[in-house]
């Protein structure tokens, strides 16, 4: 919120501020709460670390797209940033994988949903909450959403 506060001149609420507070003291009391069970840690210092570099980027990606893309059209934004995706993650994946596939009906229907709802769709109601609201309230989202992945580790 402070740096869009910097970046994009946007006014950040009293109101804001306290959830963005009570966000955090949430986040912490999870993590705490994890990291004080017997025995190995169910958050390690490599999930911690992810999870704040994942939030970092996504914050500063919606800082950029709300400065420099809310003219860009919705799905061709959306499919710059799969091809830019695939130029990063497609030579790994030749590399890497074994490229082998068992197409089976669950495997159909896992990466139908994966791809269309929780990737395009996902992205496009990123880029018009983006558009539509401040870019402080989007990324307030995101503490949310590493809160509720965190309470799931």
């Amino acid at each position: 919120m402070l740096i869009s506060q910097w970046t994009l001149g946007e006014h950040i609420s009293w109101r804001q501020w306290l959830e963005l507070g009570l966000g955090l003291v949430g986040i912490a009391a999870v993590i705490g709460d994890k990291l004080m069970v017997a025995g190995p840690p169910m958050i390690t210092s490599v999930t911690l670390g992810s999870a704040i570099i994942a939030l970092l980027a996504t914050t500063i990606g919606t800082l950029y797209q709300k400065r420099f893309g809310t003219g860009l059209p919705l799905l061709s934004g959306t499919w710059a940033q799969y091809v830019g995706a695939l130029a990063v993650t497609g030579p790994l994946a030749l590399l890497i994988e074994t490229r082998t596939i068992e197409w089976r009906a669950e495997l159909i229907g896992a990466l139908l949903w994966l791809t269309l709802v929780l990737s395009i769709g996902a992205i496009l109601l990123l880029m018009f909450l983006i558009r539509a609201r401040s870019a402080a309230r989007v990324s307030s989202l995101f503490y949310l959403l590493t809160l509720r992945s965190l309470e799931y580790t």
